[in-house]
């Protein structure tokens, strides 16, 4: 298991107290929607967001597969993404999307940079 996916469902588990008898393995499986990615689960996210600082992004625009893909390279922390919004929990990762002016500009660009 990621250490940081670990330490993320620690810090859930001691603020939260309804996931106080909730096992390790059954969270980590709830809150992220695939094992080797970062990105939250809408069961995650409505957790998470109480616990962590979140910095939310509209999307005003049609995601495609060349966006995922950039968020997955370029986000170091979890976030969650709908079709209307990107929610980060790193502002490091939000200072990137703000330097580039909007989400659209930052995933063309990141999905480019890491071809």
């Amino acid at each position: 298991m990621d250490p940081l996916k670990l330490a993320i469902i620690e810090e859930v588990k001691n603020c939260k107290k309804k996931f106080a008898d909730s096992t390790i393995e059954s969270l980590y499986a709830d809150f992220f929607l695939h094992e080797s990615s970062l990105r939250l689960s809408y069961y995650g996210y409505n957790n998470i967001r109480d616990v962590f600082t979140p910095y939310p992004f509209s999307i005003d625009f049609v995601l495609k597969p060349r966006h995922l893909l950039g968020l997955a390279k370029a986000i170091k922390y979890p976030y969650f993404l709908s079709t209307t919004k990107l929610v980060l929990f790193s502002d490091s990762d939000a200072l990137m999307i703000k330097l580039y002016g909007n989400v659209g500009t930052f995933l063309d660009n990141e999905f480019e940079r890491t071809k």
